[in-house]
């Protein structure tokens, strides 16, 4: 898959919900549940296209990481 990233910095300001689930080593059926429930943030391109912004992935990383 396009897009093998070594570290946060490299992400793309849009990532694709596939993308999520790499970064976050999750099946790409719960990376799409968690942005359907609205647990991660989404921007809807033209009605069709879901992406997730960079900043709020690492918001909700950071918000379900375990202190």
């Amino acid at each position: 898959m396009k897009g093998f990233y070594k570290s946060l910095d490299e992400l793309p300001v849009f990532l694709r919900v596939e993308e999520v689930a790499l970064v976050l080593n999750i099946s790409r059926a719960t990376a799409y549940n968690l942005t359907k429930s609205g647990e991660i943030p989404t921007v809807k391109i033209k009605q069709k296209r879901i992406v997730v912004p960079k900043e709020e992935l690492l918001r909700w990383i950071e918000k379900n990481t375990q202190k």
